[in-house]
């Protein structure tokens, strides 16, 4: 378990390989799981800063330095090839990572200098760095956390709080009732607020009750006021006592002047100034930013780490240490392992002389009705809609562009910036690939700088596309995709899709709750009820992405976890659009149901049995090695597959085969000699788990029956050996086949063996066991 701790609200424990494989470094192979892998790293750190009275409060303020992108990309790169990382020859390539939000974008110098020590080959003289295998790609698995929020909430508690706590009072003193009970808690000068009241109590209660209700109202107003000012948070907690006690006074003072007594004197005089002084002094504050905050999202998104542009040092591959494919293409992007196997295994730059970058053109199997591309040329091309003048925005449309080679791309929303300085990967992904897709939320009108409600304003998009290949050549003149963005037209609500698991789901036997996730349509907030009530009633949030560049092919991720408290349970998921906006957005009015029912009974391994059946725990097998299939038999736990595993040692090894939903084999082909000890896990698809397990031991029988007793008993040939066989024989010589022409079987096919006699005759016998291992041949003499 891999502990990251960079800021004290953005700390978490993640399950990281101790030793990391390495992956294959080319994209056709190891790009797609590369990818999975190396995206367990990519989290994001909200960082808040409050300004404060003598300076400024932070929360996660290490998210914005060295700290955060570091940290991060020791945790990338712990998961194998990925995040910033140097090769073998310590070349140091910065493609596997990115960080957007703020903070520093890149990995200090010192940083880099300590990656380069690994390059050093005394280091890697006795280590292997090939790809992974599939049960370690198999083991890793990714830990979802949720987002800490920060919450400013204990001042408008407070006051409301007050408030109620003041009213509630002055309304019991109004009433007859209420009185008797105030009396009793020695709170009857509240009295004094009602007139009619104020001659049964008397002058000096009613002025008192009159100050007291005043006060707690003072501190109510107070506390709202702090509170909605959004000052409560930049304040040390004594100053935000002694304006809530100034509300307490000013209130007083107000109290006794609706009631026109002046009991106390000169005590409550410069309450009219208190009350102007903390007027103002709310305000200045509130004027200075006191208790404002300012976030940040900070992202380090985690990549397969890229080798080096071009293939300058694959002829370094064999200096002093062993060459392999990996090593070779870890090198550069051309380098290339050739004549593996031959003895003469060789690591060469298969494009010396490239000098072209690579050519762009649309990827027309990519774009999906109603959009299509339009005006194709050999610097761009736009998307437009087939039945529309302009695209509406916050439209997703799918577009991508192909390559005539393997490479890299990027776009911005700039022209003519260099490759290196765009923004965005297009796509989101840095692989060298000859085909690149991407999901495109289009912009609003108003991020574009048009403004208005005239339903005919209009706006151009432009996105700056540049490729790179393997060799370092960019396309240096700007690839132009264009749009065309009309005001948006969206009355729908957001589409709900792509529940994992599926509906209807199934839970773990003592499962309480269950982790759930969907995708939108479009950048939306998700709510869940057990009932199909309105979206604003729905009490329960759903965590959602909903920055308009996060979307992915399927839509914006949305995840929660549903609580489970029947054995069949019904939820209801609803979504409102963009929340951006505060008004005019569009909910479902019907919920998507998505159901789960609770396992009834336990997953259970009912039988483990070998084949050959092993006696007493033995299976004995005739051959160098033994080759042994293991069964499983399953019963119970939820409808569907079931996954079984073998391992030892608490350690899951390899996969075994289903046959159906009830057997499972694995076949162990070249078992030697020896005890074996096999732990057996399964699993189903409500996370119910069986364990069991099973010895049994291996003996290798390969040589022939021993013939240990011969002798004629009433001219009968009698022949003993030391196991059960089938024995033969015959007169002419002891290189006879079983069963060939003139050689006749023995009677018995146990450890005693007879046939006729003639001591005329010679007999030559052999003798062959189960596993048709045959033991020597003996020969009896005529006149035996």
């Amino acid at each position: 378990m891999k502990e990251v701790r960079i800021a004290d609200k953005f700390k978490f424990d993640i399950c990281a390989p101790k030793y990391p494989g390495g992956l294959n470094l080319r994209e056709e192979f190891g790009g797609e799981v590369g990818e999975s892998i190396c995206g367990l790293a990519t989290q994001t750190c909200k960082v808040i800063r409050i300004k404060k009275l003598g300076g400024d409060d932070w929360i996660n303020r290490e998210c914005l330095e060295n700290k955060f992108v570091e940290g991060m990309n020791n945790l990338c790169t712990s998961l194998g090839d990925c995040g910033g990382n140097v090769n073998i020859e310590g070349v140091y390539t910065d493609d596997g990572f990115s960080v957007k939000g703020g903070g520093k974008k890149k990995l200090s110098d010192s940083y880099i200098s300590v990656l380069k020590t690994y390059a050093d080959k005394d280091r890697w003289k006795d280590q292997k760095a090939e790809p992974m295998s599939d049960e370690e790609l198999a083991a890793l698995f990714g830990m979802t956390k949720a987002e800490w929020e920060a919450s400013n909430q204990g001042l408008g508690t407070l006051g409301m709080i007050s408030g109620g706590l003041g009213i509630a009072l002055v309304y019991l003193a109004g009433t007859k009732a209420g009185v008797g009970i105030l009396a009793k808690l020695g709170l009857a000068q509240l009295g004094a607020w009602h007139p009619p009241l104020l001659e049964a109590v008397g002058p000096e209660l009613s002025a008192t009750g009159g100050a007291l209700a005043g006060a707690l109202i003072g501190v109510a107003i107070t506390a709202y006021l702090i509170d909605v000012l959004g000052i409560g948070a930049g304040l040390p907690q004594a100053v935000v006592y002694g304006l809530v006690a100034m509300g307490a006074y000013a209130g007083a003072w107000a109290g006794l002047e609706l009631l026109g007594a002046n009991l106390w004197g000169d005590f409550f005089a410069l309450g009219p100034y208190v009350l102007f002084i903390l007027i103002i002094i709310i305000i200045i504050f509130a004027l200075f930013g006191i208790g404002d905050t300012d976030t940040w999202k900070v992202t380090y998104t985690c990549r397969p780490w890229q080798p080096p542009l071009g293939g300058d040092d694959c002829s370094k591959c064999g200096d002093g240490l062993p060459c392999s494919e990996y090593k070779c293409q870890s090198l550069g992007q051309t380098c290339e392992f050739v004549n593996e196997g031959t003895g003469e295994e060789e690591c060469v730059n298969i494009a010396p002389n490239d000098a072209t970058p690579p050519q762009i053109s649309p990827n027309y199997d990519v774009i999906e009705e109603p959009f299509e591309y339009a005006d194709v040329q050999n610097n761009g091309f736009k998307v437009v809609h087939n039945e529309l003048e302009c695209i509406p925005a916050y439209t997703l449309v799918q577009l991508g562009v192909s390559l005539n080679e393997y490479g890299q791309c990027k776009y911005d929303v700039d022209r003519n910036v260099g490759f290196e300085d765009m923004e965005f990967w297009f796509g989101g992904r840095s692989l060298f690939k000859e085909d690149h897709s991407m999901a495109l939320l289009l912009p609003s009108l108003e991020s574009l700088g048009v403004y208005g409600v005239d339903p005919d304003r209009r706006a151009d998009f432009n996105m700056y596309m540049k490729c790179r290949d393997g060799s370092g050549n960019v396309n240096e003149a700007d690839y132009n995709i264009q749009f065309c963005i009309s005001p948006e037209n969206d009355l729908t609500p957001p589409i709900l899709s792509k529940f994992n698991p599926s509906s209807p789901a199934y839970a773990n036997i003592n499962a309480t709750e269950k982790d759930v996730s969907f995708y939108t349509n479009e950048p939306a907030e998700c709510r869940w009820d057990s009932s199909d009530i309105s979206y604003d009633d729905m009490i329960n949030e759903v965590n959602c992405i909903n920055g308009i560049n996060e979307g992915t092919l399927f839509g914006w991720a949305c995840n929660t976890s549903l609580t489970i408290t029947e054995d069949e349970n019904d939820y209801y998921f609803r979504c409102e659009d963009k929340p951006w906006e505060s008004e005019d957005r569009n909910a479902n009015q019907q919920g998507t149901l998505y159901e789960i029912t609770r396992t009834l009974n336990p997953l259970v391994i009912d039988k483990i049995r070998t084949d050959p059946e092993a006696v007493n725990g033995v299976i004995v097998s005739g051959t160098i090695t033994a080759e042994v299939e293991l069964i499983v038999e399953i019963s119970g736990g939820a409808p569907g597959a079931v996954e079984c595993w073998w391992g030892d040692e608490g350690k899951l090894i390899d996969k075994f085969r289903t046959n159906d939903d009830i057997t499972h084999t694995y076949n162990f082909a070249y078992l030697t000699e020896g005890d074996y000890h096999r732990e057996i896990s399964c699993w189903d698809i409500a996370d119910n788990r069986a364990e069991s397990e099973i010895d049994f031991r291996v003996e290798l029988d390969t040589q022939g029956p021993a013939i240990t007793r011969v002798y004629d008993r009433n001219n009968k040939l009698n022949v003993i050996t030391n196991e059960n066989s089938e024995c033969s024989y015959s007169h002419n010589s002891c290189s006879f086949i079983f069963g060939g022409e003139n050689v006749f079987e023995m009677i018995g096919d146990g450890l005693r063996h007879t046939a006729d006699f003639d001591e005329t005759l010679n007999y030559y016998v052999k003798c062959k066991d189960d596993f048709n291992n045959v033991g020597q041949c003996l020969t009896i003499r005529a006149g035996y």
